[in-house]
């Protein structure tokens, strides 16, 4: 059953990068919103500064899970459905250039955070990557191949070595810092 969901996952790639990056491009929800307040009353020099007027900022809580979902299907179809790699690849090249831009041009950064963000994207990265490691081997084993699913063993030990040393490596930086 694992193979056959791979088409729909796939299918969410496709969309996402066809649809939810050029739609993160146009931004029509923020021009809805600016000409539904103009019309309702008459702006003034306060409204200007907030609510719908103000400088747009990045809403990385939105931005980021929808990476992680594309990054975490990709590692646990692509040893199922090879496809879903190269549509993986284009769907982080597409939002690589959308993303580029609306940080450079439109959005305007809010707070600075110093990289905090970064360590809990790698920790579920690697925790994608174990789920993805596990699935192969389960499917080896399922498929009978024994030799196969003892050999990709290892690769599920081997994200959580990474992340743990990671783990070392910032509590290091963060002593220092202090």
């Amino acid at each position: 059953s694992l193979p056959l969901v791979s088409v729909y996952f796939t299918g969410l790639i496709v969309v996402k990068a066809l649809v939810t990056v050029p739609f993160e491009l146009a931004r029509p929800l923020p021009l809805v919103q600016l000409w539904l307040c103009a019309l309702r009353r008459r702006v003034t020099e306060r409204d200007w500064q907030k609510d719908v007027y103000s400088a747009p900022i990045l809403r990385s809580g939105w931005a980021c899970p929808s990476f992680m979902l594309v990054i975490v299907v990709c590692f646990i179809y692509a040893p199922i459905a090879p496809i879903v790699s190269p549509l993986g690849c284009a769907y982080f090249a597409f939002a690589n250039v959308a993303y580029r831009h609306q940080c450079l041009y439109v959005y305007v950064p809010q707070a600075e955070g110093g990289g905090g963000l970064w360590f809990g994207v790698v920790r579920r990265t690697l925790w994608g990557m174990v789920c993805g490691n596990a699935t192969l081997a389960g499917c080896m084993f399922c498929k009978e191949s024994y030799y196969a699913g003892v050999a990709s063993l290892p690769a599920i030990a081997l994200p959580l070595l990474v992340g743990a040393f990671l783990e070392k490596v910032r509590d290091r930086a963060r002593a220092r810092a202090l």
